[in-house]
């Protein structure tokens, strides 16, 4: 495959990285790094997204409590919701920053809110004033979900220092087998965890094959076959809750190694942006993601004016060598056991389902030259008109 959504490494950087791990306490290393991006504030490591997040909400003790939070979001919330027992209230999405509407905030919000959760979704920033003006007018609890969002910034602060928690992954920006760390900024929910390390099962090898860009066809569908066998690594693949654990030692290794990189990585992402953009937006039946601040820009998301085509368009792009994803395109208020658990109703949401069917998330990395943005947007484009040719 030429090009592929997940972020890569070389093997030499693979190689610098298995030194790095023997070489260095990752642990102490990690927290000291911790300590100067979030002076006053408590960071603890996990070995995915969804457990940090499942940690978060036992903390702040949200059991049969009101949440808000994004109609388009990730599976797992689902997971989340049922398990943890809250009752979630969804939000619109905003058709052109993919973020939360913020209207839908002030409309819905109430003096029962206990938290509102928001998602920088695609590493692009909300507009987090009107909701943290909402927040001390309102007392609840907010939460970032910065998972797509390492190293973006919103009016020259980094993200995840906004919010009473934010969530960031350790893998959505960079290459990884896994992990995530939670920030916990308000001191009243301080606590310490000190659960096992996860170990590296087929999940995690699959995700290192992917970042080393070893023949990802071949060797997804040896691992695919694997994973079967695994129950957690399933349970990963298939977006559900897995046991709360910290993050594994070498994952924490990869991290760390790529810490003081992404700055520069970003830096060398934004400058290209806006010829992709240009590119991109001439075609005319796509809608590149509007920004808010600094984006940490995971990839390249654009909304296709088309819907019905766009699972078409993703495998047409992937036999000319572009693997893109399609994230999140089964997202909470379309599964059964929410819509029959709590009554949702679709055309509450139709922004947020939309999205959820006319998403495409294009290869986008800090390595990229213009000639490869030019492959990536021909190969849109003629994907988009052989699925629009009978038009």
């Amino acid at each position: 495959m030429k090009y592929t959504i997940h972020p890569r490494m070389s093997m030499k950087e693979f190689q610098d990285i298995c030194r790095f791990f023997s070489e260095v306490d990752q642990e102490a290393y990690f927290k000291s790094k911790m300590r100067s991006l979030f002076p006053d504030s408590l960071v603890l490591d996990f070995n995915m997204g969804r457990s940090a997040l499942q940690y978060a909400f036992r903390v702040m003790g949200l059991q049969g409590k009101e949440v808000l939070l994004p109609a388009y979001s990730c599976p797992f919330f689902t997971q989340l919701i049922l398990k943890e027992k809250i009752r979630p209230i969804f939000l619109d999405a905003d058709l052109k920053t993919f973020n939360v509407d913020l209207n839908e905030i002030q409309e819905k919000v109430s003096r029962k809110t206990a938290a509102v959760l928001i998602i920088h979704t695609y590493g692009a920033p909300c507009d987090l004033k009107p909701i943290l003006d909402l927040k001390e007018e309102y007392g609840f609890l907010l939460i970032e979900d910065c998972a797509h969002a390492l190293g973006a910034r919103y009016r020259g602060q980094m993200v995840g220092n906004f919010g009473d928690f934010a969530l960031f992954s350790m893998y959505k920006t960079i290459p990884n087998m896994g992990g995530a760390f939670l920030v916990i900024n308000n001191k009243e929910f301080f606590r310490e965890f000190r659960g096992k390390r996860e170990e590296i099962g087929m999940f995690e090898i699959g995700m290192l094959s992917l970042s080393l860009g070893i023949a990802p066809r071949v060797v997804g569908k040896a691992v695919g076959k694997l994973i079967k066998l695994s129950k957690s690594s399933k349970a990963k693949l298939e977006e559900r809750l897995v046991p709360i654990k910290r993050s594994n030692a070498f994952v924490l290794a990869i991290f760390n190694y790529y810490l003081d990189r992404i700055p520069e990585m970003v830096k060398k992402k934004a400058k290209l942006a806006p010829y992709y953009r240009k590119k991109a937006g001439k075609i005319g039946k796509v809608f590149p993601q509007s920004m808010v601040g600094q984006p940490s820009w995971m990839n390249f998301s654009v909304r296709l004016s088309n819907p019905e085509i766009r699972d078409y368009v993703f495998e047409i792009m992937e036999m000319n060598g572009v693997l893109c994803d399609k994230i999140w395109h089964n997202i909470p208020v379309i599964s059964k056991e929410l819509v029959g658990k709590y009554r949702l109703r679709q055309d509450q949401y139709p922004s947020a389902i939309k999205l959820s069917r006319s998403i495409l998330n294009l290869p986008f990395h800090h390595f990229f030259s213009r000639r490869d943005i030019d492959y990536i947007v021909s190969c849109l484009e003629d994907a988009l008109e052989r699925g629009l040719g009978d038009d």
